[in-house]
């Protein structure tokens, strides 16, 4: 299931009463293929300390990202975002909206492709 967003950039609403059945985090994935001129580059904007772990971490419900590396393919890394919450997610993305999109562009320009892999929530929710 990949990431849905309106045309504002909100995470669009799931269907009646999901919300009420998640009881834990909200993991989203997303995977990256990136060029060899640009990966240090990469690393220094998807990584601890870089600027998009220092804009989500202004936010309440920010649990952490990992940045992992294909071990096999140095071009090839994908990000965990986790919140506490799809809702803290959803209220960061909209009180963030401007930083998030200009964060994204700088992303775009380091990437060959960027591919959602998934919305997680724990598996004890039905």
């Amino acid at each position: 299931m990949a990431l849905r967003f309106n045309a504002c950039g909100q995470p669009r609403q799931r269907r009646a009463g999901y919300a009420d059945r998640v009881t834990g985090p909200y993991v989203y994935v997303w995977v990256y293929e990136v060029d060899p001129e640009t990966r240090d580059q990469f690393r220094e904007l998807y990584g601890p300390g870089g600027p998009w772990v220092d804009l989500f971490a202004k936010a309440p419900g920010y649990i952490g990202t990992q940045l992992l590396c294909d071990l096999d393919d140095s071009g090839r890394f994908i990000t965990i975002d986790r919140w506490e919450s799809e809702g803290a997610f959803a209220a960061f993305r909209s009180e963030y909206h401007d930083e998030f999109h200009r964060l994204d562009l700088m992303g775009e320009e380091l990437t060959i492709s960027e591919t959602p892999i998934g919305e997680f929530g724990p598996a004890d929710t039905g």
